[in-house]
């Protein structure tokens, strides 16, 4: 069963960050137009591909492909798709996350942050360098002083 609705292509560049905000703002060449025609020079170029669903909800794709022009015609190198996320980077595995699953992240982030700041002051505290504590015991444990 194919989920996809369809799917827009685009000419990318490698590492480029593949999401619906900078293909809104115009970084990417829709190579799909029907009344428009391109010509590919022989060697390595990449597609960006954003899909779509015709269900209901809005299941959002987007991936890329590697492909090799040459004489012989076109050779497919490498691919990936990612859904459920803001976008890929092209040429890579690597996601861009939703901004709500970072938003999610934040106050995890910053819980660690003020308990580790919260420690290092309690250590500051007594001795002026937070490292002097540790710095302490191992000349001690070590037989030094």
């Amino acid at each position: 069963m194919n989920l996809d609705g369809g799917s827009y292509w685009y000419f990318a560049t490698l590492n480029a960050q593949f999401t619906a905000n900078t293909i809104t703002q115009g970084q990417f060449t829709l190579f799909n137009q029907p009344d428009q025609s391109f010509s590919v020079p022989y060697g390595d170029f990449y597609l960006g591909v954003r899909t779509f669903s015709d269900f209901g909800e809005l299941i959002q794709g987007f991936g890329w492909a590697k492909l090799n022009n040459s004489v012989s015609g076109l050779t497919l190198l490498g691919s990936a798709i990612t859904y459920d996320q803001a976008g890929i980077v092209i040429g890579t595995t690597t996601t861009i996350p939703e901004v709500g699953s970072v938003i999610l992240l934040l106050p995890a982030v910053t819980l660690t942050a003020l308990t580790r700041r919260r420690k290092m002051g309690r250590h500051t505290a007594r001795g002026g360098n937070p490292l002097n504590a540790v710095v302490k015991w191992d000349a001690v444990w070590l037989g030094c002083k």
